[in-house]
């Protein structure tokens, strides 16, 4: 049977919660923290004592959610590697196309790790002591999405010569599995420790505002990466789930789904199928989208600047 795409694979609800919760079923069958061992407990004043109140499971919850779809994105970037590298000869529509990618991809780590900086981490750090360790992956993680730019931009830059092309793009993947064998563990040990202590020390409806707060705010290809990997059945539970209005997804939602799907999915389809996308995308760091039949690489534009045309 072929193997579905990353766009088709998210109209079926059933396929893409099974393919892209693999490694969430990885973490449930390891063990979660003891939420009742008081090394955790940074108040006295707040006791582990709510997770009852809480009527889904924790894979339900935003938080393995958006680790869903962060593991979603590496597996596509590093399959679309693969081919390139399998390609050898790849034609400058296919470096275009992944940059694309690659950049939504860089955008959203970025937002996503100042969210959490800036607003889970300090909210949970009021009742729960966060293993450090947690940050210092963090940071880890930046230096490897910082190497991985590097070489992104180089590519990027417009590369004549075949050989020259072809090492970078090894070295991207290579640099791409290193990343992989970070976040992945990273993912897992927040589904096993702060996302069950945030349901032991803190009510819903006390993480229900951080929750809007977060999806309020972010470029598009945050939450539009949220959305298509849960599948719109899955997103539309979760919005019932979180009190969220169904008016937000006709004036905002379904756009930035459809921005991510633009300018991640179908070009990173592209190049695993080894087609030209049919409509041109835009890139959101380095490289501009070029013709289809040119060669040439042009200049930037910033997530900025799309967004206030969005």
């Amino acid at each position: 049977m072929a193997h579905p795409t990353l766009l088709t694979a998210c109209s079926n609800p059933s396929w893409a919660q099974n393919f892209w919760s693999r490694d969430m079923q990885k973490s449930a069958a390891s063990r979660d923290v003891d939420t009742q061992d008081d090394q955790w407990r940074a108040d006295a004043e707040y006791a582990p004592d709510k997770e009852s109140m809480w009527d889904y499971p924790k894979e339900k919850d935003r938080w393995a959610l958006v680790n869903n779809a962060i593991r979603g994105e590496v597996s596509a970037l590093k399959d679309a590697l693969t081919k390139l590298v399998e390609h050898g000869n790849f034609q400058t529509w296919e470096v275009d196309s992944f940059c694309v990618a690659w950049s939504e991809h860089l955008t959203h780590m970025h937002a996503h790790h100042s969210s959490q900086e800036s607003v889970m981490y300090p909210f949970l750090a009021t009742r729960i002591r966060v293993p450090e360790r947690l940050r210092s992956c963090r940071d880890e993680l930046r230096r490897q999405l910082n190497r991985i730019a590097g070489l992104v931009s180089v590519l990027s830059a417009g590369l004549d010569e075949h050989p020259r092309r072809s090492g970078y793009v090894r070295s991207i993947l290579d640099a791409m599995h290193e990343y992989e064998q970070t976040i992945l563990p990273h993912l897992s040990e927040e589904e096993l420790g702060p996302l069950p202590l945030m349901r032991a020390y803190f009510k819903p409806d006390e993480v229900a505002p951080i929750v809007q707060n977060i999806v309020g705010v972010g470029p598009s290809c945050q939450m539009g990466s949220f959305i298509h990997f849960a599948g719109d059945e899955g997103f539309f539970a979760f919005m019932k789930q979180e009190g969220m209005p169904g008016y937000a997804w006709y004036l905002d939602l379904r756009g930035k789904r459809d921005h991510f799907r633009r300018h991640f999915v179908q070009n990173l389809e592209a190049v695993t199928g080894g087609t030209p996308p049919r409509t041109l995308s835009f890139l959101s760091g380095w490289c501009w989208q070029a013709q289809v039949k040119t060669d040439e690489i042009t200049v930037p534009v910033s997530q900025g600047m799309l967004d206030k045309q969005a």
